[in-house]
């Protein structure tokens, strides 16, 4: 279940791109058609998946003795769902009157997983100031909505790098 990106631009100056790689954006596409041979079929398609765009900059890593490390080396970001699968196999159902797809799709078979885990090509150096943009592609459904007041997020990102140090660390943050 990893959504690895196409390819990586930037430095850490300038910042990064993860640039998605499209064959995880599903769509879908259907329209009532004469049977005219040679005429033309035109096709209106709507996504399948919803794309999570995320935009990071990083600030000072606190390392052993709370010391503040110049920079790390990112070498993956995982997205964890708490309420939910967000990728596997699944089953959508369609509205028959406008051919789009309802935000929801129910999970089918076996193949059906609550996290996504992207590698960074390479790693990538991220010091104070450094601005990382990433998306992951997930399955549509009703549970990702923005949590209530009071409310935990139902969404996580986890962030795997080595610091200074060359010592591999993970750390968490909610999302919403």
């Amino acid at each position: 279940n990893a959504q690895d990106p196409k390819e990586k631009t930037g430095n850490a100056t300038q910042g990064y791109v993860l640039k998605p790689d499209m064959r995880y954006a599903y769509m879908v596409a259907k329209t009532e058609h004469a049977d005219n041979a040679g005429a033309q079929v035109s096709l209106d398609f709507h996504p399948l998946v919803t794309a999570l765009e995320f935009s990071i900059t990083a600030d000072n890593v606190v390392g052993e003795n709370n010391t503040t490390d110049k920079q790390i080396t990112l070498q993956g970001i995982q997205l964890s769902s708490l309420d939910g699968n967000i990728c596997g196999s699944f089953n959508y159902k369609f509205n028959n009157n406008d051919n789009k797809v309802v935000t929801d799709a129910n999970p089918a078979g076996s193949t059906k997983f609550d996290q996504i885990y992207m590698n960074v090509p390479d790693g990538a150096v991220m010091k104070k100031g450094t601005k990382l943009d990433f998306t992951f592609f997930v399955v549509p459904t009703k549970n990702f909505a923005a949590p209530q007041s009071g409310e935990a997020s139902k969404l996580k990102l986890t962030f795997v790098y080595l610091d200074t140090h060359g010592v591999l660390t993970y750390k968490t943050a909610s999302i919403g």
